[in-house]
């Protein structure tokens, strides 16, 4: 416990860490490494859906003469919602990338200090997610509060 307490106080500690600490840090950094590149092609995956999605949906509009008018500003709209959730979508997996290689970097050289910045970067991904989840939910708390006033006004 005693180390527990200086944790932030600025005291010098020594950590060490086992066999078997090592080889789940290796395992969970090569989990890491393979669901940020899965991540990276998503992001590349979406961002090309951004650009041919906007495309279609303009060519789609266009070609009825009713609704060539909107088509430019709908395939906009798709093309920046698509851009927009890889805005959010690209921090958390380049921090995932570096706890994975900092971390496999940090235990081949046996580094306290590496795992310390191994383990910061995994501290701002969740950090990062669980914010994104907090205004995930409060948007889903607000449309919900939206659908039901929107009901109940359909029925008065």
């Amino acid at each position: 416990m005693e180390g527990i307490e200086n944790i932030g106080k600025n005291k010098p500690t020594e950590l060490i860490i086992g066999d078997e600490a090592k080889k789940y840090l290796l395992e969970t950094a090569k989990w890491a490494k393979f669901f940020s590149i899965i991540g990276f092609i998503g992001i590349g995956v979406m961002i090309l859906l951004g650009i041919f999605m906007g495309a279609f949906m303009g060519f789609m509009l266009s070609a009825s003469e009713e609704l060539a008018a909107m088509s430019t500003g709908m395939s906009a709209i798709m093309s920046i919602f698509y851009i927009a959730i890889v805005a959010v979508y690209i921090y958390p997996i380049l921090k995932l990338y570096h706890f994975a290689d900092q971390t496999k970097k940090a235990l081949s050289e046996n580094s306290s200090d590496g795992i310390s910045l191994a383990l910061e970067s995994q501290k701002s991904m969740y950090k990062f997610m669980g914010i994104m989840t907090i205004i995930i939910m409060g948007l889903y708390v607000l449309l919900i509060l939206a659908g039901l006033t929107g009901a109940m006004a359909a029925f008065m």
